[in-house]
């Protein structure tokens, strides 16, 4: 029985809005490290990053090792933070190899007596002949006669039986490290092992920390801080990169030192000393005393607690706690050395051990970097979301000017709310009541070029950062 639809009467039709752009994260650390290619679930290049939300589910991947150890004082903050990405850097050179496409049979490579193939190893051509298989009662017995006769043209190659495939690896790694499939087929033997399809793989070099960094970021850009495996500690070359790399980017780099020089004299010849001459400010360097304690891991657990789009949220790093991590005992003037060149420490005060002073290379401290990063990504999104989700048009007039200037202002507000700006003076003495101002020009101020070109330009403001007190100076008189 057919009955008219309701739909005649009452229709209703939901179009689905574009889903906005989220914030970015700025609550994340990337721990890079060789060892990534190890532990119980190791990480491919082809994976390249893996994230985790919890120590335990690091612990189950990588029970012990550097990973954990980074993973452990990260996660020892109270309170604790959430993301915890593991990167691989493949800094051992690979040679090539070449495996079998299938399953070989040893029946039929009994039946071959005078086989032979040709394989480029390396760049050599390496044609062989005249081998008599009759005789094999292994697979393993085809691969040394097979071997036998590869490594007396390209010395050092070998032939093994791995999950009952063959593998036929160059005597060589790194990026000059090549093998081709087999060719030239005698008596069906390079088909009977099933290599004139092989699964090739071509030897690498050794990858640099900055070049793992690049393929990390390929695979994902949810990290905003960078730590590295102790290993690379003080080793110039990978620290200046890494700090190079994260400098050119909106991310941060807790770079781990146990250098003693950073309390020297000369200390600005340390890698400490030459990323703070260099002023990258998106470089912390902290002094741990013991090796391998991942302090910078300890900071960032700290650091990425912050939640932006709470109440008072904000925090500066100085007076914090590291969990895990030694205290430096220091005297005065090796803490002021360090202070030279923006090298930070946990160290202990009259008693007291605390994180000091929380400053970047060149001198910012890190909340003011951290939180001028979320502001220009809470703008940016809000006002793309607001072109971006219109379902007509943003227009090109003063309305739709105070549209923009009104997304603007909502983060900034989100910035007094949170505690990062607050009233005070601008650098040339004004004071803002609100902490912030915006100043914008109409659109009949606006060139025809730019409306023109549907671009407007005319929005500028100006914030005052709340700071924080990190040190008082008392003066006061007494009488009797």
């Amino acid at each position: 029985m057919s009955t008219v639809p309701i739909s005649e009467y009452v229709n209703v039709s939901i179009a689905l809005a574009p889903t906005p752009q989220g914030l970015a994260g700025f609550g994340s650390l990337l721990m890079l490290s060789p060892e990534a290619a190890s532990g119980t679930n190791p990480i491919s290049k082809t994976e390249r990053v893996r994230q985790y939300s919890s120590m335990s589910a690091v612990a189950t991947d990588f029970p012990t090792g550097a990973i954990n150890a980074a993973a452990t004082a990260y996660y020892a903050q109270q309170p604790k933070p959430i993301y915890f990405l593991v990167g691989l850097v493949a800094d051992t050179a690979t040679g090539a190899s070449a495996k079998s496409s299938d399953l070989p049979t040893l029946a039929t490579l009994q039946a071959i007596d005078a086989g032979g193939f040709t394989m480029s190893i390396d760049g050599t051509v390496c044609a062989i002949s005249a081998i008599d298989l009759t005789a094999a009662t292994s697979l393993e017995d085809v691969a040394t006669a097979v071997e036998t006769k590869l490594a007396a043209i390209k010395v050092g190659t070998t032939v093994s039986v791995e999950a009952q495939k063959f593998i036929v690896r160059s005597p060589t790694t790194g990026a000059t490290s090549t093998i081709t499939v087999a060719s030239a087929d005698a008596d069906g033997l390079a088909a009977a092992m099933f290599l004139t399809a092989a699964e090739l793989v071509q030897g690498t070099a050794p990858e640099s920390v900055s070049m793992a960094l690049s393929a990390c970021e390929d695979a994902t850009t949810s990290f905003y801080g960078v730590c590295l495996d102790a290993k690379y500690d003080d080793v110039e070359g990978e620290i200046l990169g890494a700090s190079d790399w994260v400098q050119a980017r909106t991310k941060t780099f807790f770079n781990t030192t146990s250098d003693s020089a950073v309390l020297a004299n000369d200390n600005e010849t340390t890698v400490a000393g030459l990323i703070d001459r260099k002023e990258n400010s998106r470089t912390l360097s902290v002094y741990a005393p013991q090796a391998g304690t991942y302090a910078g891991a300890s900071v960032a657990g700290r650091a990425f607690t912050v939640n932006f789009e709470g109440t008072n949220t904000t925090i500066t790093l100085m007076y914090k706690k590291l969990p895990t991590i030694p205290v430096a005992r220091l005297s005065s003037s090796q803490n002021a050395k360090l202070q030279e060149i923006n090298c930070n420490v946990f160290l202990d005060v009259g008693g007291n051990s605390f994180f000091a002073e929380s400053k970047m290379a060149g001198g910012t401290f890190f909340d003011v970097v951290h939180g001028t990063d979320w502001l220009q990504n809470r703008i940016e999104t809000d006002v793309f979301n607001l072109l971006y989700q219109s379902t007509t048009k943003v227009p090109y007039t003063d309305v739709g000017i105070g549209m923009i200037v009104q997304k603007v202002e909502q983060g900034l507000r989100q910035g007094v709310t949170n505690g990062l700006i607050a009233p005070g003076n601008t650098t040339d003495g004004t004071y803002l009541e609100l902490g912030y101002k915006i100043d914008y020009i109409p659109v009949s101020d606006v060139s025809s070029a730019d409306k023109g070109n549907r671009i407007y330009r005319g929005i500028t403001f100006t914030a005052v950062g709340a700071g924080a007190i990190h040190k008082v100076v008392i003066t006061g008189s007494f009488s009797e």
